[in-house]
């Protein structure tokens, strides 16, 4: 019987050590706020000098270094909203009824991101993307509030700047406007440097200088203005010539050709026509034309407008001396 007591005493010791050992990594301390509360203040220790984790008076909970909390979901308690901060105040507030996540910010809307930004090559925006086994790779997004405007820039920091795709999968874009075509801007576009049409091969367009652009052809090629799809009323060729197709209508023509040295009437006078099967004037022979005047552009004989011109002038002018030499002598005729 006396063992019995004695195997039960010392099961009732055990059992004591147990308890203060528990109580030992458990101090109550007695607290009492304005309205009479009596509160207690809780530490759970691992051992170590400092608590794993202590609740103070308040019920604020604070975890010791290098631990974690892990769980499969945190809810906000009111209305008030549930926040996760740093321990300036700054961090990720989830505003409560609608979802919203500001950071750095009571957020409006769906997402929020608060804070400024200066632009340069190797700077993040406001928001970051940045791939997974290379985070040098990275998309920045974000407004300058300095320089007032916003930016998106895809980069390789400390490498280079890399290519920005808009819409590699179909669809349309637009500036101010809802497009209807590949690109669609309301308003002027104005480029800095050179473009091309399809390919670097095509027509090239560009600024000369401050106040005048340019269109030039591709080597060998045209640069052609159409009516529709299958008529083109201007062709312009990479040697400088023009070809209209269609009426031309101009208020005025500036030409610069040389003035004809010779005798214009005489060169007149040798050109002939070309006839057609009926024996009818079908267009001037173009053999019979001064050597000035003619003109071959890819075996196509045609004719210069500008020597033309010229040529005309000068027999105008001819004309002119001849009718006033004649009403000379008829003066003089009628005298006698």
């Amino acid at each position: 019987m006396s063992e019995q007591v004695e195997m039960g005493m010392a099961a009732l010791v055990a059992d004591l050590r147990r308890r203060v050992a528990a109580l030992e990594r458990m101090e109550a301390a007695a607290g009492v706020d304005p309205a009479g509360h009596d509160h207690a203040k809780l530490v759970a220790s691992d051992g170590s000098p400092d608590p794993a984790l202590s609740a103070d008076a308040s019920g604020n909970l604070t975890q010791a270094d290098g631990l974690y909390i892990a769980t499969d979901e945190i809810r906000a308690r009111d209305a008030g909203g549930l926040k996760l901060y740093e321990d300036g105040g700054n961090g990720i507030f989830v505003q409560d009824s609608t979802g919203n996540v500001g950071v750095g910010i009571t957020p409006s809307t769906e997402l929020v991101v608060c804070g400024d930004a200066v632009w340069a090559s190797s700077a993040d925006g406001q928001i970051r993307i940045s791939g997974k086994t290379n985070a040098d790779k990275r998309l920045n997004l974000g407004f300058d509030t300095t320089n007032e405007f916003g930016f998106i820039q895809a980069i390789e920091a400390a490498v280079a700047a890399r290519d920005l795709v808009l819409q590699p999968g179909g669809g349309n874009i637009g500036v101010g406007v809802t497009p209807t075509q590949k690109l669609q801007v309301a308003g002027r576009i104005m480029a800095t440097g050179t473009g091309y049409v399809a390919n670097p091969a095509g027509p090239v367009f560009g600024q000369y200088t401050s106040t005048r652009g340019y269109v030039q052809a591709p080597a060998g090629g045209t640069f052609e203005i159409w009516q529709d799809s299958s008529v083109a009323t201007a062709i312009f060729e990479d040697d400088g010539d023009v070809w209209m197709i269609a009426n031309c209508s101009a208020l005025s023509f500036t030409d610069r050709s040389p003035v004809f040295v010779g005798d214009a009437l005489a060169a007149l006078k040798k050109i002939k026509p070309q006839l057609n099967s009926e024996g009818d004037w079908r267009e001037v022979n173009h053999d019979t034309l001064p050597q000035r005047l003619q003109k071959d552009s890819g075996g196509e004989r045609s004719r210069d407008i500008g020597a033309n011109i010229q040529l005309n002038s000068r027999a105008i002018c001819q004309l002119t001396e001849m009718n006033e030499q004649f009403q000379a002598r008829l003066e003089k005729l009628e005298k006698k």
